[in-house]
């Protein structure tokens, strides 16, 4: 199962919360690389950049402040399905 990560900070490094730093737990694999298709979208806060997916399953969106109306609303982030 591969679950994609959008952030906009950096900060904490992500890999330190996977065994090995491996950004793997058992049979996930978490990336914050560019990638086509994915079963999972993670989104912290809000993304960086604009970015495009073909396949997702399921959005899960944690943030402190309602970012993402705000990115859906004026067309900053594009999510394709």
């Amino acid at each position: 199962m591969i679950i994609k990560i959008e952030r906009y900070f950096n900060y904490p490094d992500l890999k330190r919360q996977t065994p090995d730093n491996s950004m793997k737990w058992d049979s996930l694999l978490f990336t914050e690389d560019a990638i086509d298709e994915c079963d999972y979208l993670v989104i912290l806060d809000y993304p960086r950049k604009v970015f495009l997916l073909k396949s997702i399953e399921i959005i899960l969106y944690i943030s402190v402040w309602n970012h993402l109306m705000r990115f859906l609303n004026t067309d900053n982030m594009q999510i394709k399905m």
